[in-house]
């Protein structure tokens, strides 16, 4: 996901708005980590794209030009010691 942020931002995106079900709590936690925010319902949850009849949560992020904490790095897996 850190990826694609990145590539969008160099292609000159400058916001991504994903949705997600409700019930989807892993798909919020990731969302937040990488500094997604809801967006207010402007008339309560979109009920244009939930499978589970609740509705769908907006997330938004805006894309911003340098932004040092989404470059990708190197992960390496090494043990402490």
């Amino acid at each position: 996901m850190v990826e694609v942020l990145r590539r969008l931002r160099h292609s000159g995106s400058e916001r991504v708005r994903p949705t997600m079900e409700p019930v989807n709590r892993a798909a919020a936690l990731i969302y937040n980590s990488l500094g997604f925010r809801p967006e207010r319902p402007d008339a309560g949850p979109r009920q244009d794209c939930s499978s589970f009849g609740e509705g769908c949560q907006a997330m938004h992020l805006t894309l911003t030009r340098p932004h040092t904490e989404l470059t990708s790095a190197p992960i390496h897996n090494k043990p402490f010691g």
